[in-house]
């Protein structure tokens, strides 16, 4: 492809990344805006018949989806209105991935993105990269995974949010991340602070000259230990109370002067 334009894909404007959890399996999406579905037919056509593919475009619920022997069930390349959706769905179901992306190209406002306060807050900062990520559904799917212990987690991720930036500036990137909390997980947070201020610049001794990428951060570990405990339940608080015992005995110091030792 000489001209990019030549795809009918709006490559000098925005473009998103997408991820979500269906049936416990990751949805990943990239979504862009298609400027010319024409163009964009006739590219797809193109690349295919290299491989000796054939193609179909399909209409379904106001949707064109682009049918071929080439993509498994995993896969789907769909557009409607000017959007364009290419998405990932961990399924061997014939027409499940399919009509996902059906779906969310017929999503409405109030069951989207857009209808998150935070996103919105998220998005009038944007910089030339930006993330953002509801912990929610994350630390749900974590607590599944790890079976009984992940119920004994005792933590309400409700209404939490991390967001980032990227910006490429003259001679310089500058990056910066927020962590917007919950009142609970802010007062947890308040009670053991585990991320201190400063880092001793002696440890730069230690760096080569000619690194190609460095970044510092310093943690009280004492409060980090005791932020883990408060997010445990009870039987797992007991049991770190018999690990701290067995530390004590072995190192003849208790478990708040040997953490010390770390940081």
């Amino acid at each position: 492809i000489q001209n990019p334009t030549e795809t009918g894909i709006a490559m000098n404007k925005e473009s998103f990344v997408f991820a979500t959890s269906f049936d416990n399996d990751v949805t990943a999406g990239f979504v862009v805006e298609l400027e010319d579905e024409e163009k964009f037919k006739t590219i797809l056509k193109t690349q295919f018949e290299k491989n000796d593919a054939d193609i179909a475009f399909e209409e379904k619920d106001g949707v064109t989806v682009l049918v071929s022997d080439e993509f498994d069930d995993e896969i789907c390349l769909a557009w409607k209105n000017g959007v364009l959706l290419f998405l990932g769905h961990n399924s061997y179901e014939e027409g499940v991935t399919m009509q996902m992306a059906v779906n969310f190209l017929n999503n409405e406002k109030e069951n989207s993105i857009s209808s998150s306060e935070s996103f919105n807050s998220f998005y009038k900062n944007k910089k030339d990269i930006s993330f953002w990520m509801n912990y929610e559904p994350l630390m749900d799917a974590q607590k599944q995974s790890l079976g009984m212990y992940g119920s004994m987690i005792n933590l309400d991720f409700s209404d939490c949010y991390m967001y980032g930036f990227v910006s490429f500036e003259k001679g310089k990137v500058e990056m910066e991340y927020t962590a917007d909390l919950n009142d609970k997980m802010k007062e947890m947070y308040n009670d053991f602070p585990y991320m201190k201020e400063g880092i001793d610049n002696a440890i730069l001794d230690f760096m080569p000259a000619p690194s190609l990428l460095s970044f510092s951060f310093a943690l009280d570990i004492n409060n980090l230990y005791k932020y883990m405990l408060e997010m445990m339940g009870e039987t797992i608080k007991a049991q770190a109370g018999l690990l701290d015992s067995q530390v004590e005995k072995e190192l003849g110091m208790n478990m708040e002067d040997a953490l010390a030792t770390i940081g």
